[in-house]
């Protein structure tokens, strides 16, 4: 074997996620305070109360949003994650997620 021919030794490296030292570190995992400011914040932006003054329909809707809050957050990650461009999603990936 050639002098500069040599097999260098490979070190297994060991690695560990520490959350606190993380990028994410700042991230706050979903609570019901946060999930009902969410709401609350989105909800400004629904076109529904220009839709409809039943107000007895409104809180409807808007209770079945929070009890499907979590499937709905995760869903709208995957499709940003997907390919969306956070925090907007283009009709493409919305419609092919439908499909």
């Amino acid at each position: 074997m050639p002098e500069f021919d040599k097999i260098l030794p490979v070190a297994k490296q060991h690695r560990k996620f520490d959350f606190e030292d993380s990028v994410f570190s700042d991230w706050k995992q979903d609570n019901p305070k946060i999930i009902e400011q969410a709401l609350a914040h989105d909800a400004q932006y629904w076109k529904m109360f220009k839709m409809t003054k039943d107000v007895e329909l409104c809180k409807s809707i808007m209770n079945l949003v929070r009890s499907n809050w979590e499937t709905f957050n995760e869903i709208w990650l995957g499709l940003l994650a997907d390919g969306g461009d956070y925090p907007s999603l283009s009709q493409y990936y919305f419609r092919k997620f439908c499909k």
